[in-house]
């Protein structure tokens, strides 16, 4: 038997948080399941981080700097489904992710739907890759759902935390109470019902 806490694992919770107004033109949220497909150094990584911006190349990236991939054919790497803008007029993205440029389009941002989480692995930055040993299951969201202007806080509620650990305390020391009163059982048993002579 154990007589100590043992974790089982650990595990990454994929709910939406609530949605923040920020007002910023090319911040996203996203409103419902999915992930934005970005490019990095170690290759196409999910996000749902939206607070995009421009570089000096025209290139829209993520904070980090990693280009924001549009939808393509599977075959076609990355750097052609990046987002780049002239300059000459406004960047706007709608809440369907189209993105244009003034009333030029230039594409759709690509958003997936990944069917198997327990695949995914933080890498950092708020990104996640696919583990080494499990295949992608993705697939591509048709009609996403966006909202400009806004971005995604945490999903996690502090109020229900906060009680979680306060019951997990005091069972806690509900528990740490009757392991004293047994030890003190047992000292007895033996310090005094041990030394009676017969």
């Amino acid at each position: 038997d154990k007589g100590f806490v043992d974790s089982s694992g650990t595990y990454t919770n994929f709910e939406q948080g609530s949605l923040k107004s920020t007002g910023g033109k090319l911040d996203v949220a996203i409103d419902g399941k999915g992930f934005f497909e970005v490019s990095t150094p170690a290759g196409v990584q999910l996000t749902r981080a939206g607070n995009f911006s421009i570089d000096g190349n025209g290139t829209l990236v993520t904070k980090d700097g990693f280009p924001v991939l549009m939808e393509g054919a599977n075959e076609t790497s990355p750097d052609q489904r990046s987002v780049r803008f002239s300059g000459l007029a406004q960047a706007v993205i709608s809440d369907g992710g189209e993105v244009f440029e003034g009333e030029k389009k230039l594409g759709k941002i690509s958003l997936v739907q990944v069917n198997n989480l327990d695949a995914l692995q933080k890498v950092g930055n708020n990104n996640y890759s696919f583990k080494s040993n499990m295949t992608p299951d993705l697939v591509s969201i048709a009609q996403p759902s966006l909202k400009q202007g806004f971005l995604e806080t945490s999903n996690v509620n502090i109020v229900n935390e906060m009680t979680d650990m306060i019951m997990a305390q005091r069972v806690f020391e509900g528990t740490q109470k009757a392991i004293h009163a047994y030890d003190a059982m047992a000292d007895k048993l033996i310090n005094v019902v041990g030394s009676v002579k017969g």
